[in-house]
């Protein structure tokens, strides 16, 4: 039996990490460390429409599906390549 975590996306960590570039170079701390709460400790599909209704209220709909579409890609760095990834990712 296979034990190694099967990885559901191509994409590297570091593709990942620059996909969520929006979220992570935010420069509002108090939203930028709601979007990274969001991504840690839901699905990917749940953070995007979670972050989604939450940039609406500060962005444009088109900005505001930038920033859901960063945090989602951080949620799929913790889904896929663990919470180690995502904390090196979001501390940097």
């Amino acid at each position: 039996m296979n034990l190694q975590k099967k990885i559901r996306t191509e994409k590297s960590p570091e593709e990942l990490e620059w996909k969520a570039t929006f979220v992570l170079k935010l420069s509002d701390d108090k939203l930028r460390k709601q979007f990274i709460d969001i991504a840690q400790q839901e699905t990917p599909a749940q953070v995007f429409k979670k972050t989604f209704d939450l940039a609406c209220e500060h962005f444009s709909p088109r900005m505001a599906r930038e920033f859901a579409k960063a945090a989602h890609y951080l949620a799929i760095i913790k889904r896929d390549y663990g919470v180690d990834a995502f904390e090196a990712t979001v501390s940097k």
